[in-house]
């Protein structure tokens, strides 16, 4: 449903694709496209989290970087808040950026190991605002103490800091614009497990009192189950489930997300699901495949999957799938 129509959509994504060009040759022509995102649509509401998973080299956080223009969209629409980012010129981007913001999984790496924290977190407002530097000095102190860091920390250098502590400085440089919509790209990934749990409580509560909108990119799905509202299932650049997170955690339809499902550690008291192995490789997002992509890894697929690909379809409540196996509920006719 269009953002625009729709007051409690904050986000909208529509048919999104992202083709990387692939060139070859001693003139470097270009001989064919790696299909990182491959017609993506789902839409964020207003302080929800919709959870993305799925294998590495899925397409998960190119879809969040297209999101916010960091990498060329080859066609598709994304929708904030009525305005169509992909069609915005620089100036109309640099309105529209403040409200979506990211973070990324290295907390080292997105930090500049020249500037101290105060600057860190102030490069937003340096940026994109005119604060003098009492504001400034104020604003990066509530914004320090938001994230659970001291404000006697705020001369030092990222060096001086354990990964969850650079992740929070992270955190509050994203937090700096008071943005709607935050891509959080699997920030936990690279974080020790005990303060694994203290970053994912610090993004929950942020979410509490900012109603923030997340999308979470993870491969953890006790953390997507944890954080998301509605999940989605990317495989090969596709999304091939989408549900609310109770739905698709007891009920996955999809055989790749009964797969991912099957190899998750399962809580203590709760039943163990059936393995499921999925044999070969995935094919190259290069190859331009006829048919349903997750076909030569599927233990059910049938000759149909062969020659004609599955579109997502809505096949219960709030519950889409693009199987064969599954095909699309009936809408009732009217009385």
């Amino acid at each position: 449903m269009p953002v625009s129509t729709v007051a409690s959509e904050l986000l909208d994504v529509k048919g999104l694709k992202v083709h990387f060009p692939v060139a070859s040759g001693i003139l470097r022509r270009t001989t064919g496209h790696v299909r990182a995102v491959d017609g993506v649509s789902f839409s964020i509401g207003r302080g929800e989290t919709l959870g993305l998973v799925g294998e590495s080299g899925s397409g998960k956080t190119t879809t969040g970087r297209a999101l916010l223009r960091l990498v060329d969209i080859t066609s598709g629409t994304v929708t904030m808040e009525g305005v169509d980012v992909t069609a915005a010129r620089s100036r109309e981007l640099r309105q529209i950026r403040p409200r979506m913001q990211m973070i990324f999984q290295d907390p080292n790496s997105c930090l500049n190991p020249r500037l101290c924290v105060a600057d860190i977190i102030a490069e937003p407002l340096d940026e994109n605002g005119q604060l003098t530097r009492h504001e400034r000095t104020r604003a990066v102190g509530q914004l320090m103490d938001a994230v659970g860091l001291l404000r006697g920390w705020a001369d030092r250098f990222p060096h001086e800091f354990s990964g969850g502590q650079c992740q929070r400085i992270g955190i509050a440089r994203a937090l700096a614009l008071k943005p709607r919509l935050i891509v959080c790209d699997e920030p936990i990934a690279s974080l020790d497990f005990s303060v694994q749990a203290q970053i994912v409580n610090l993004l929950k509560d942020l979410q509490e009192e900012h109603s923030l909108a997340y999308l979470f990119i993870s491969h953890d799905l006790g953390m997507i189950r944890h954080m998301a509202d509605d999940v989605a299932v990317m495989y090969l650049g596709r999304i091939v489930e989408h549900a609310p997170v109770d739905t698709l955690f007891d009920a996955p339809m999809h055989p790749y997300t009964q797969a991912l499902m099957s190899a998750a550690p399962s809580m203590p008291g709760t039943p163990r699901r059936r393995r499921v192995v999925l044999k070969g490789e995935s094919p190259s997002a290069s190859e331009s495949l006829a048919g349903c992509v997750f076909r030569s890894r599927c233990p059910m697929a049938t000759a149909l999957c062969g020659h004609t690909a599955p579109s997502l379809e809505t096949v219960a409540t709030d519950h889409r799938v693009a199987c064969h196996l599954h095909p699309p509920a009936r809408e009732p006719h009217a009385s």
